[in-house]
């Protein structure tokens, strides 16, 4: 653990000399504090190694490698590929990306942040307003997926789920 020592504490002659601070925390700190801190009387001049993470070996300090160890990169989602693949249109792309993430800005969640706006779709005017709503359980929805499978022998999905599919569910 590593102990900082601020700008008003000092050590003088080997022991802590401190502020009047009467802090919970400066307490327990300072009550754990040996009482006569050790000096280091080298002839050597002090030396920097460095580490950019408790696997790598003793190296020359790299920010990008302590970055990388500090904020990893998450594993790849699997509906990634499904989403932004190469003839997206980024629109529909960023909206299908962010309903898959449940961070569309519908009027349920509207509501949950404190902004005062009707609860009822704005499309149809009945349900209260939500992601599944939107998509699927408005009549004007519903009216888009049956021109969109009228011509086909599958039927529109029952839930938003149901349009992400099992390698698609994590998203």
């Amino acid at each position: 653990m590593a102990i900082y020592i601020m700008h008003f504490e000092a050590l003088h002659a080997g022991r802590l000399i401190s502020s009047r601070s009467r802090g919970p925390t400066l307490l327990i700190l300072r009550e754990n504090l040996p009482p006569q801190l050790p000096l280091f009387n080298s002839p050597d001049p002090d030396v920097y190694i460095w580490r950019n993470n408790p696997q790598d070996p003793l190296s020359s300090f790299s920010i990008s490698k302590v970055w990388n160890y500090l904020h990893p990169k998450p594993a790849p989602l699997p509906c990634f590929a499904a989403v932004w693949f190469k003839q997206r249109i980024p629109k529909h792309a960023f909206i299908t990306w962010l309903s898959f993430r449940g961070r569309l800005a519908t009027r349920d969640r509207l509501r949950s942040w404190g902004i005062q706006v009707p609860q009822e779709c704005l499309l149809c005017g009945v349900a209260p307003e939500n992601r599944d709503h939107m998509f699927l359980g408005c009549v004007y929805s519903q009216e888009v997926w049956k021109s969109f499978f009228h011509r086909t022998r599958l039927r529109p999905p029952i839930a938003v789920n149901a349009i992400s599919l099992d390698r698609f569910l994590f998203c």
